[in-house]
């Protein structure tokens, strides 16, 4: 079981997300037919639970940024900001500290 904080869909997908957890995780889902476990993949790579997360909306920006519509970002209670490719690697590309607050939104 997920104890999910947030939720976003990858655009043009009714099936695919990707839900931020209290147990620091963001998970790759996509919703089940066949199986009962919708998590296809982990995420691992903040302190603290994840308070928001946000994909890419590559598709509707145009065909340059196609490739970018698995972009990630993610905020936790840790202060950091995290830019994930889930396509190439389950650890953050880049992470964006803050010593200030909390991140709630990305």
């Amino acid at each position: 079981m997920v104890n999910a904080h947030c939720i976003d869909f990858v655009e043009g997908e009714s099936e695919k997300f990707f839900v931020g957890s209290e147990d620091f995780n963001i998970y790759s889902c996509t919703l089940p037919r066949e199986t009962r476990n919708p998590v296809i993949s982990c995420l691992v790579g903040h302190n603290a639970p994840v308070t928001c997360v946000h994909v890419h909306p590559g598709l509707s920006q145009n065909d340059r940024y196609a490739d970018m519509t698995e972009l990630v970002l993610s905020g936790s209670m840790d202060w950091t900001i995290n830019l994930w490719n889930p396509k190439e690697t389950s650890k953050p590309l880049f992470t964006f500290e803050s010593s200030q607050e909390y991140v709630y939104d990305v």
